[in-house]
This record gives structure tokens, sequence and C-alpha cells, in this order.
């Protein structure tokens, strides 16, 4: 995904918290800033729910990543009231 809705281009200065995903099976973290954690929060869900395989994120380091869906193991975001863990996994349905 490239940058822009929620996402915050690192190398500006802006109001943002700070996202870090975890991959299940390694030991990768996509870090990233967003503007809006509720809008990613909301990408994510539409993404599971629509039955997509693959969402790309743009991280810290201006990197292109793209995670399968189905080994996104945790969403942490972190804002001024401190971290907030949301975990996400694949329906068996």
């Amino acid at each position: 995904m490239a940058r822009g809705g929620g996402y915050d281009d690192p190398t500006q200065g802006g109001a943002s918290v700070q996202v870090r995903i975890g991959v299940s099976y390694t030991d990768r973290v996509v870090e990233f800033d967003v503007e809006d954690a509720e809008l990613l929060v909301g990408e994510i869900e539409d993404a599971f729910a629509s039955g997509k395989l693959l969402k790309w994120f743009v991280d810290s380091k201006g990197r292109r990543v793209g995670v399968p869906l189905d080994k996104i193991a945790y969403v942490e975001i972190e804002g001024e009231e401190g971290r907030i863990s949301v975990g996400f996994s694949a329906s068996s349905e």
C-alpha cells in the first residue's frame, strides 16, 4: 500500500502513533507510523473479511512489505495512552 490514507510519511513530522505487526513463524516485525489507527484496523479487518491473501504496508524505513494475512500474529498500536494490542487470525470456516 502506498503512503496515503491514514499512513504517515516517516520522514515527515506530525501527530502519529507507532504500529508494529508481528508475522507468524518469523522474527520479522513490520513497524510504521499512522495518523489514524482506527483506519488501519478497519483496513486490516476489511482485508480479512474480503478473503484477500496479502496486505501491503510501508514500513518506517520506507520499504513496501507484503504480509500474508494468515501470517499476521498481532497488531500492536502505541499511542499517547500506551500500548494497545489487537490480534487477528485467519478464519477456519
